[in-house]
């Protein structure tokens, strides 16, 4: 076919501007005649054909043709690049107007058209446009001009909002954010997400899916209540990487886009997923984004009203380097961490008791050298007791000193890290003069030696640590009173037991309970007080009618489904077929889902906080036949939040036995998708934590519905929904893996169109009886491969077949079809050409194993890169094409060479049809 300029006379351009005689010499009218006349564009008498410079602007034609045309304007910024406007493209210019749409580099185009940026071109914003409204503000541009009166740095005309005086940049998206922020430090203004429309324009900047309004404070929808540059409105730049929240795709830099994370709070702690760094939901209160021992949530209970201890701009749950005193320690170094939360707010520590917790006290241990003289260098301890400083009022002395003068040395009260706070009322027992809080002075109960303290009732906790001292028999009292002796909670002191943690032990803490759960330890009352909370109360799944009714279903629609279920029958089938076990196949399989978990807390005080959970399953099993599988597994499917700060988990194990139904294609082959259902016996197994609890039934029946699709290599992949008991079910998606022990018989091609008379062939040759040469082999296609070894069953009859069935084709492409023709000008098929690719996708579905590179190429007439250009569109069609005939694409490689690759002598219309040619190249056969 002919290329643009294709033409027999090889003199078709007689100006040698690149553009052809014809195209040049297009007739026009003349008004005075009615006869027709050559093209001339600028009236200089000379036609188009003849002359160098058909519009008379200084730059000859061949500079300024692109694809068959004159382009006057090569930069596309409106002006015209000679010195004469073209309508409708361009206004005139300058004599010698540089292809460069910003000459003086400011930001502004030479034209009205705005220019995106790209390679070493910054952009530009589009120039003054005469009589045009460029920023809609209902004043001319022309009227407005390059004036900036609120000096935002964006001229008036390009400036919506550019009302008052110097400095009040204005808003004009309305978003809280003015615009001098918004564009930028130079002209052209920002554009984050390069859609074309300027930040200070766009009410989405980084394409998000979050407003800016939004993302600048937290609030959406207060963006035009908000006054620009008034001080209440500093940009959120959540990871503090300089870019703000509203023009960064990812605002806390967890790797996960902003637009994936729009609308979501997936641990529930009030804090946006987008601004929450920590936000998998796997930890209790809501993670812990900067890692310094607080909870997210308790940090920022009141989102987007996050506080912010060190007016630093940056909110607690995000800073963790809060230092709230200024004294150079943070906070979290100054919390005792006896409470083993890392949270100066609870149970804050406070050295010299005067109410002042240390983290806000500039002086804690009240000895009158600030705690910034004493936390430099970082750990200071001038009397080497153990004891910084800062929380040390007796550091002066060589030795260990006495801060509580109780005559016991800081060190021996302090032996531990941190230090000891026995009666937990936040004074370490090194600084309060009664540790034990019992109303004896620890300066009295310490005895003579004070490096050994006095102990009165021999239980192994010194008197100064004991609240009661108990007589013989009383195995040292009982300091809780809880009816556990002293010396059974603490039998190594001062590593005592704290068995719910919070900085208490528990000889001296009758809220004392396990954190199992376990029921054995009655010591807690409060828990007795919560109630008990139960799991497994039904034995059964509560979706058990939804089994029954899929299990109807598949025994109606299935024929001899109903005999399967049977297990006489079953079994007389087993021993009338010898050869069952050839079919069974082994399996294993892993899968996640969601759980949903439903303890009962009826006549309880505690409440369900969060039902659906993250669970995973292992699955292991075998087919016992098409329609029947028995199966073993395990799943955990995590543990479900209480109130009162409670857990409890749930694990499964169990077997089950599955009833499958074709809904599509052949038994377990690829492509097939079968429904079913199961049912079973399960194991429940619970952790409490922080809870009483009770399983009513350890064992459950079970049951569940599902639909498994069989892929490739033995894959198949399972969604299932199943149900355990009342409280607890499980939907999940399963990867399975197959294991067949012997090779399974392989259905055999159609033979003739009946299926009744297909089907007797089939067990006709199935029942033969082997013979004294062996016993009979099925070659279905007569291809010479057998049946068991064949992986492509109904090759044609005369093809020739490689070691496993499949046909190899031994010719060229070329032998079959030569001629594949295109619209002039065009990579559109003609109909003829689609008759004969007809032929090549016949060709390539039967020999399946074939790949082609598809080459197409033009003759030398018209611009080489055009020619290059067209020839690569042919051979993409080429390709659809034979794709829509349901060719796999990765057979098929297009390749346009343009005119470079002739086969004949360009300069004869013979030899540039020769080379106007799509070649099919066998790369694999």
């Amino acid at each position: 076919m002919n290329e643009p300029g294709e033409e027999s006379n090889p003199n078709n351009d007689s100006d040698k501007d690149g553009i052809s005689n014809k195209d040049e010499t297009d007739l026009g009218t003349n008004p005075e005649d009615d006869t027709s006349t050559p093209l001339d564009t600028d009236g200089d008498g000379k036609p188009n054909a003849l002359d160098e410079d058909d519009d008379n602007d200084g730059l000859l034609d061949i500079d300024e043709t692109e694809e068959g045309r004159i382009n006057p304007d090569q930069d596309n910024d409106g002006i015209c690049d000679g010195n004469l406007a073209v309508a409708g493209i361009c206004v005139a210019g300058p004599d010698e107007n540089p292809l460069n749409p910003d000459s003086d580099g400011n930001g502004i185009c030479d034209g009205s058209k705005a220019m995106p940026a790209k390679d070493d071109f910054k952009g530009c914003m589009p120039n003054i446009n005469p009589g045009a409204d460029t920023d809609g503000d209902w004043i001319n541009d022309d009227a407005e001009g390059a004036n900036d009166s609120d000096g935002d740095l964006i001229p008036d005309y390009l400036d919506p909002d550019d009302n008052g005086p110097k400095p009040n940049y204005g808003d004009s998206d309305k978003d809280g954010i003015d615009d001098a922020t918004e564009c930028g430090d130079n002209l052209p203004c920002r554009d984050t997400d390069k859609d074309g429309i300027y930040d200070y324009l766009d009410t989405d900047s980084d394409n998000d899916g979050i407003t800016d309004d939004t993302e600048a404070d937290g609030v959406p929808g207060n963006g035009a209540d908000v006054t620009p540059m008034d001080g209440s409105v500093i940009p959120s730049d959540t990871d503090n990487d300089g870019a703000p929240d509203y023009s960064d795709i990812d605002s806390d830099n967890d790797g996960k886009a902003d637009k994936d994370e729009a609308g979501k709070d997936n641990d529930h702690d009030g804090i946006p997923d987008v601004v929450d760094h920590d936000d998998s939901g796997d930890v209790a209160g809501g993670g812990d984004s900067d890692n310094d021992g607080i909870s997210d949530e308790e940090e920022c209970a009141t989102y987007p009203n996050c506080p912010d201890l060190d007016n630093d701009g940056k909110p607690d749950y995000i800073d963790n380097n809060n230092d709230f005193d200024d004294d150079g320690l943070t906070d979290t170094e100054e919390d005792s961490n006896l409470d083993k939360d890392n949270d100066p707010a609870t149970n804050p520590r406070d050295t010299d008791g005067d109410g002042i917790p240390d983290y806000k006290d500039t002086d804690s241990d009240n000895d009158g050298l600030s705690d910034t003289q004493e936390s430099t260098p970082k750990g200071k301890d001038t009397d080497k007791d153990g004891i910084p400083d800062v929380i040390d009022a007796d550091d002066a002395s060589g030795a260990s000193g006495d801060s509580d003068n109780d005559g016991i040395p800081d060190s021996i009260e302090c032996s531990l890290s941190p230090c000891r706070d026995t009666d937990g009322d936040g004074k370490p027992d090194y600084a309060d003069d009664d540790s034990d809080n019992d109303g004896i002075k620890d300066g009295v109960e310490v005895g003579s030696d004070p490096e050994n303290p006095k102990d009165s009732d021999g239980d192994g906790i010194p008197d100064v640590a004991d609240p009661v001292t108990g007589e013989e028999g009383e195995k040292g009292g009982d300091s809780d009173g809880d009816g556990f002796a002293d010396v059974d909670e603490c039998d190594s002191w001062p590593t005592c037991s704290d068995t719910d943690g919070d900085g208490i032990a528990d000889y001296i803490d009758k809220d004392s309970f396990p954190i199992d759960g376990s029921k054995e330890d009655t010591d807690s009352d409060a828990e007795k007080e919560l109630g008990t909370v139960k799991t497994g109360v039904r034995g059964a799944g509560s979706l058990s009618w939804m089994f029954f009714a899929a299990l109807a279903l598949l025994i109606s629609v299935r024929q001899n489904a109903a005999r399967l279920m049977i297990l006489p029958l079953l079994l007389s089938s087993v021993a009338a077929n010898a050869t069952w076990w050839e079919e069974m196949d082994l399996y294993v399989g892993a899968g996640v889902g969601q759980s949903e978990l439903d303890p009962q807390v009826s006549n309880t005080a505690y409440s369900v906080d969060d039902h659906s959970q993250k669970a995973w399953k292992l699955t292991g099993g075998w087919d016992w036949n098409d329609y029947i599988s028995v199966e073993a597994y395990y799943s955990n499917l995590g543990r479900v939040d209480l109130s009162q700060g409670a857990e409890i988990e749930y694990r499964m194990f169990g077997g089950d036995a599955i009833l499958h139904y074709w809904a599509r294609g052949g038994e377990r082959s690829n492509g097939s998708v079968a429904i079913y259902a199961k049912a079973g016996l399960n194991h429940m197994s619970n952790k409490g934590y922080n809870v009483n609890y009770e399983s009513d039934y350890k064992y459950q029946l079970f049951g569940g519905v599902g639909a498994e699709w069989y892929l490739p290599n033995d894959f198949s992949a399972r969604l299932e929904i199943e149900s355990y008991d009342i409280d607890a079910s499980l939907i999940s998606l399963n990867l399975v893996k197959r294991f067949g022990l012997k090779p399974s018989k392989k259905a055999l091609p159609p033979l003739v169109d009946t299926p009744a008379i297909q089907e007797e062939f089939i067990v006709m040759v199935e029942a033969l009886p082997a013979t004294a040469a062996g016993p009979v082999i099925v070659d279905s296609d007569l291809d010479g491969v057998t049946d068991e070894l064949d992986q492509c069953a109904n090759t044609p009859v005369g093809v020739s077949v490689n070691d496993v069935g499949c046909a190899m084709y031994m010719g060229e492409i070329g032998d079959v079809i030569s001629n594949v023709q295109f619209e002039f000008n065009s990579a559109e098929l003609l109909v003829s050409s689609e008759k004969n690719l007809n032929v090549v996708a016949d060709l390539l579905t039967t020999y399946k194993l074939v790949k082609l590179e598809i080459h197409a190429h033009t003759d030398s007439m018209g611009a080489a890169t055009y020619n290059k250009r067209l020839s690569q569109n042919r051979a993409d069609a080429v390709v659809k094409f034979l794709q829509q005939k349901s060719i796999a694409k990765d057979r098929m490689i297009p390749k346009g060479f343009g005119e470079d690759k002739p086969v004949a002598d360009n300069k004869t219309e013979e030899g540039r049809a020769k080379n106007r040619r799509v070649d099919f190249v066998v790369i694999e056969r």
